[in-house]
């Protein structure tokens, strides 16, 4: 088996060449830096029998991230949806459940009408959970103390990308309509909605965008139970979004 791993960081790709090719000597890795939104490694793409895309970051909103981040990441999906074989997987993999129903919508949006694919929800026994509250005592942030068991799984098996020339002002716009549509899902039951953050969106800039990333992230991190609230929306993205029970299942 051979393994090419992509990715823009030189630290994690040192990382990556040090430590985990010694623990897989049995499969044969190659680590390459590439800028995937900008130059993607479109050889690559195209010839690869799989493809995995392990923790996108649609929704980071710390301060030290770029605004910009969220046009890279739907500039990488489109970039990979362009250059993949038609026939070869996409596997998909976030922390949170609504990061998860963001891609499934944004596919929605680059993607013609027949999209296929298999949404698994990991729930071994050790993930985070309303019953496993794993918290990590040095992280001050709810988010990350929820999301890094819980796994979210997509694999992409049909996509036709639609016929566009995708723009900023296109990308931005994709996104933007992402959000006003899994927005309103957040709080179904309360009759305050985030109606301003709703009409900003029809006229989307980076900073509306943050604020849309903000509102969603807010779900769980203001919750007085934020492992409640996880486990709501993960009920919110299978009940939504599973279109047939999966059989495959990633073990980590």
């Amino acid at each position: 088996m051979n393994y090419l791993g992509c990715d823009i960081n030189k630290n994690d790709l040192r990382f990556n060449a040090r430590v985990l090719q010694k623990r897989t000597p049995s499969i044969r890795q190659t680590y390459i830096y590439a800028d995937v939104a900008s130059s993607p490694p479109a050889t690559a793409i195209t010839k690869a029998d799989c493809i995995i895309w392990r923790h996108p970051e649609f929704l980071s909103d710390h301060l030290e991230t770029p605004k910009k981040l969220i046009l890279d990441m739907g500039q990488i999906l489109w970039n990979i949806l362009e250059h993949k074989d038609s026939q070869t997987p996409l596997l998909i993999t976030c922390y949170d459940p609504h990061e998860m129903m963001f891609v499934l919508e944004l596919m929605q949006q680059f993607c013609e009408k027949g999209l296929k694919y298999h949404l698994c929800i990991d729930k071994q026994e050790g993930r985070a959970s309303w019953k496993n509250p794993t918290i990590d005592s040095q992280d001050t942030d709810p988010l990350f103390n929820l999301n890094h068991h819980d796994q979210c799984q997509l694999l992409i098996t049909q996509c036709q990308l639609k016929k566009i020339n995708i723009t900023q002002d296109k990308l931005l716009s994709a996104l933007s309509r992402t959000f006003q549509i899994i927005l309103p899902r957040m709080n179904p039951y309360e009759r305050i909605k985030p109606s301003v953050l709703l009409e900003n969106l029809n006229k989307p800039d980076l900073d509306t965008l943050r604020e849309a990333v903000c509102y969603l992230n807010n779900q769980i991190r203001e919750h007085s139970d934020p492992f409640i609230k996880r486990e709501q929306l993960l009920s919110l993205l299978t009940d939504d979004h599973e279109q047939e029970k999966s059989l495959y299942q990633l073990n980590y």
